[in-house]
């Protein structure tokens, strides 16, 4: 494939094993219909052992922030069966369930689950280098057979709003990832939260996929979120007019996120995205597809989708230049001529425009995005 079949995260993964999470939640394994059954608990510094015979480290602090996400996920899906369906029987429907404001609060677990796992430096947890090339690095971590976290960071010349408001909004999905077929909202939840269906083309041999998205956006500084950090999670759901549809194989999902941080350049506010995800996209995908996910597709990717944001905005890279090099390039320029980029500080957003300049020299526009 040349783009990602998920939504929300902007890049996918592939995965063709079944997984076993452990943590203080207990232990999850996932089947082919996306569904968890409880497997008995586990501690939280337990390892704990997949179905391919592969051990997660007792201190693999994502595996087990990822297993605590895909417990309450697992459990939201149930629930909705649940109050849908009649089914499975040993669901409890909790006391005053709503459905909405239940999906809204998968959101905020999930924004606080992304954050943690970015947060996290690579080489801590088990991470390797394997692309940095034109201003994007990407790391990749192997589980067993076929399963891969990718985490990936770039700079773009632009807002965090900016960029966010690009690589989150479904109207330019197709512009560029060419592999997207369809894209829509399904339905919208409120407090910026949506669930999203998507559905890729087939190539080659590979069937094409589908999924219906929990996805939510926020601003971590909403008093400043002209030049505050922002973020965009997603992760697969449920709903009753969106089965699954022959001829597409149903992907799951688990996590796909980024966030655009801004950081202060002599040329205004600029964003430093940080990406993590991991799915499984079921079905069969040959083993060399997944193995060059991290060091080709994903910074195709990357470069379609800051190409697109960049022509939205009027920015033109040198001829014949990357477009993620054209903020790889000023960075590297203004580091050997002394001049100061950082990463703004709450106080330095309460300070400082999207042009750089302190607010007060921005006359009456005030905060704009």
């Amino acid at each position: 494939p040349n783009s990602p079949p998920i939504e929300g995260g902007g890049l996918g993964v592939v995965d063709d094993t079944e997984r076993d999470d452990g943590g203080e939640f207990g232990k999850t394994v996932f089947h082919e219909n996306g569904l968890g059954e409880e497997a008995g608990g586990l501690d939280r510094f337990g390892s704990s052992e997949s179905n391919t015979g592969f051990v997660t480290p007792p201190d693999d602090y994502i595996g087990f922030s990822l297993g605590h996400l895909e417990e309450r996920r697992n459990e939201v899906i149930r629930i909705q069966r649940k109050a849908l369906t009649g089914t499975p029987a040993d669901v409890e429907i909790p006391k005053g369930w709503e459905r909405k404001r239940q999906l809204r609060e998968l959101g905020e677990l999930l924004i606080s689950t992304a954050k943690e796992c970015r947060n996290e430096e690579p080489s801590k947890t088990g991470c390797a280098l394997c692309y940095d090339q034109n201003g994007v690095k990407v790391w990749k971590k192997e589980f067993g057979i076929g399963r891969l976290v990718i985490r990936a960071e770039w700079t773009v010349p632009v807002t965090p709003m900016a960029y966010c408001d690009y690589a989150s909004d479904i109207k330019f999905r197709k512009s560029w990832d060419h592999n997207c077929e369809e894209i829509c909202l399904v339905e919208s939840l409120g407090e910026q939260c949506d669930l999203i269906y998507v559905a890729t083309k087939r190539i080659a041999t590979i069937y094409p996929r589908d999924s219906l998205n929990l996805k939510i956006k926020r601003c971590f500084q909403p008093a400043t979120a002209d030049v505050g950090e922002w973020t965009s999670c997603s992760c697969s759901v449920e709903h009753p007019d969106y089965p699954e549809r022959k001829g597409r194989v149903r992907a799951d999902l688990r996590i796909a996120s980024y966030a655009a941080k801004p950081l202060l350049t002599p040329m205004g506010v600029w964003s430093r995205i940080v990406l993590f995800t991991e799915g499984d996209p079921k079905g069969w995908i040959p083993g060399a597809v997944t193995k060059m996910l991290a060091a080709k597709v994903t910074p195709s990717s990357v470069e379609k989708a800051t190409l697109g944001v960049l022509t939205k905005h009027g920015i033109k890279p040198a001829d014949g230049e990357k477009a993620t090099n054209f903020a790889a390039r000023h960075l590297a320029l203004w580091k050997e001529q002394g001049q100061e980029v950082r990463e703004m500080t709450v106080e330095d957003m309460k300070t400082y425009g999207p042009d750089g300049k302190k607010r007060g020299e921005l006359g009456e526009e005030g905060l704009r995005g």
